[in-house]
């Protein structure tokens, strides 16, 4: 995708098409492993599914995947903490993003309401879950829910008057999944995945307007490409030999084999 036009007056930046498809893929992203996890409750009774078994991991892997990408479409709408860049200190790439993420705002007709910009709390609780567990290892926690999927009721966590000195006997939840309810919870930030889900699709129909906007808005002239070279595969028997191996090493976990029988693929 080109980035520059060259016009009658030179060369003029034109980023916006490969902003929009960043925005978009990150959006059907967040859609993919949502759609997922409300799959499980087609032909199963719809919501009672979540009364009764399911794989829990496939779950929270969904969960996890839809607010990484609800995560990084924030951080291209909304950005927050930009470091600084080559030949750019932080402060002028700060407002270089910034003025990018109104910019798109605008083409995506996104309020500043919209849930999609409102993750960025859950992001550092998700990010840095490692911090979280060693403040509640810290302060003596004696109990945590993690990784929990309500089945119509949850626990919040209360602090017992009888704790000996130095105990803390609260109970805290790291990250719980309310399906019902449509809410994600993680380290006390919540996520209405259903309004997120409305956010998304809304952004989705906003494209087509987006892009014949910047059709009308593009500079005159040439679209340009820097140079490149295509490179080919390395050869067959590298190819081979590196699927083979992990070919091996997925029998040899079926079949409960040590790690140190695995060996190390080709490179």
């Amino acid at each position: 995708m080109s980035l520059m036009i060259e016009t009658p007056d030179g060369p003029a930046p034109y980023p916006w098409p490969l902003y929009l498809t960043a925005c978009e893929h990150q959006a059907r992203i967040a859609l993919h492993h949502l759609n997922r996890v409300w799959a499980l409750e087609q032909g199963h009774g719809g919501a009672a599914i979540w009364r009764t078994g399911f794989d829990e991991l496939a779950v929270w892997a969904d969960l996890q995947g839809a607010v990484m990408a609800a995560i990084i479409l924030q951080r291209l709408l909304k950005p927050t903490g930009v470091r600084d860049r080559p030949a750019m200190p932080r402060g002028a790439a700060q407002q270089q993003a910034e003025e990018r993420g109104r910019r798109l705002r605008t083409l995506l007709s996104v309020p500043e309401e919209s849930p999609l910009l409102s993750v960025a709390t859950t992001r550092h609780s998700l990010e840095h879950v490692d911090e979280r567990i060693d403040a509640i290892v810290s302060a003596r926690i004696n109990s945590v829910s993690d990784w929990y999927i309500t089945r119509g009721l949850w626990v919040d966590g209360l602090v017992s008057r009888n704790a000996e000195p130095g105990l803390n006997l609260q109970h805290v939840t790291l990250r719980r999944f309310d399906p019902e309810l449509g809410v994600l919870v993680v380290d006390e930030d919540p996520i209405d995945l259903f309004q997120y889900e409305i956010a998304v699709y809304n952004l989705l129909e906003h494209l087509s307007d987006a892009r014949s906007t910047l059709d009308k808005e593009r500079p005159a002239g040439r679209s340009t490409f820097g140079g490149f070279r295509p490179r080919q595969h390395p050869d067959g028997d590298l190819i081979n030999s590196r699927r083979q191996h992990i070919a091996q090493v997925r029998r040899q976990v079926r079949l409960g084999e040590q790690p140190a029988a695995r060996g190390e693929p080709g490179t």
